[in-house]
């Protein structure tokens, strides 16, 4: 599953590039990672280019490697979701303190619910990944679904003058896994089987 692995991995890195061009005021613990492509930002194009990137890169690899029978349909609806996702964070940028041109309220609600739809696609995934798994890697799945739903707890109601920290410590759980552990787990319907069989063969 390099394809998809390769897409986070791409996102990551645009992010942390983005660092280097935020507007000015940025706090990397205060701030969340969209207002570095907020409307009217000065470099949002950077960040939007890797959200669209990131969200395509799910959709066509999710759909190449079911199409090949090396993933299980449930798991290639939610990654094309979390594509179909970050395109839409792209489309919809959210607001950033500041600017004397005042946001579109609307188009920034818009925004929030989609990365809160976005963070709930990516436990559910998780979540199923534990259901499917056994032994160890039941465990490991289910560890990484635990640390993200606490830090996604921190990032709604804890103190928000840290919540951009947060954000990004969820960025990492997730990424991780997605790096270790996306797709793996012990077959337990027809199409896992025959990808384990494309996969053996």
């Amino acid at each position: 599953m390099k394809g998809v692995r390769f897409s986070n991995l791409y996102l990551v890195l645009v992010i942390f590039l983005s660092h280097f061009f935020a507007p000015e005021g940025y706090l990397f613990y205060q701030h969340t990672m969209s207002e570095m492509a907020a409307q009217y930002a000065p470099n949002a194009w950077i960040l939007t280019l890797g959200f669209l990137g990131a969200g395509l890169g799910y959709l066509v690899f999710s759909y190449i490697y079911f199409q090949r029978k090396k993933l299980p349909l449930w798991l290639t609806i939610l990654t094309m979701l979390n594509g179909l996702s970050l395109i839409l964070l792209a489309v919809f940028p959210t607001s950033y303190d500041g600017y004397s041109i005042p946001p579109n309220e609307t188009i920034v609600v818009i925004h929030r619910y989609i990365a809160y739809v976005s963070n709930i696609i990516t436990m559910v995934s998780l979540g199923i990944h534990a259901v499917k798994s056994k032994g160890n890697l039941r465990l490991i799945h289910s560890l990484f679904l635990i640390t993200a739903f606490v830090f996604s707890g921190f990032f709604i109601y804890y103190n928000q003058d840290v919540r951009g920290l947060f954000q990004r410590l969820i960025l990492l759980t997730t990424s991780s896994w997605t790096w270790f552990y996306y797709a793996k787990f012990h077959p337990s319907s027809k199409t896992t089987k025959q990808a384990q069989t494309v996969r053996e063969s």
